[in-house]
């Protein structure tokens, strides 16, 4: 998965991540994710909001993400625990969900499924 470098970065605010993972939590739908697959490999690029994507594998498909991205970055911020940072820090996004409680509900949704 290739974040295009027309797409903007990673703007969601700690508070509006909580309330997605809250809301998945809860069962409500999260809307639609658009992805485009193709062998060509765009010339420029975006990481994963501050995460390292490594490079993509040869001759293999890739998607690139044309809509959802805020929401993926998100829930792939509050999960990951592989990927190395290339800020240092999550500009206090994985804190502030601490702190809200929404850690607490994404480890009982993982527990329940």
């Amino acid at each position: 998965m290739r974040i295009p470098a027309f797409q903007r970065g990673f703007v969601w605010e700690p508070d509006r991540v909580a309330y997605l993972m809250d809301g998945i939590y809860k069962g409500f739908p999260f809307g639609s994710l658009l992805f485009w697959r193709t062998k060509e490999e765009l010339k420029t690029e975006r990481d994963l909001g501050p995460f390292k994507l490594p490079p993509p594998v040869e001759d293999y498909p890739v998607d690139y993400v044309l809509h959802g991205q805020q929401r993926i970055t998100s829930i792939f911020g509050v999960f990951q625990t592989e990927l190395a940072l290339i800020t240092g820090n999550l500009g206090g996004l994985l804190q502030a969900c601490i702190e809200q409680r929404c850690l607490e509900i994404s480890m009982k949704f993982l527990a329940s499924h």
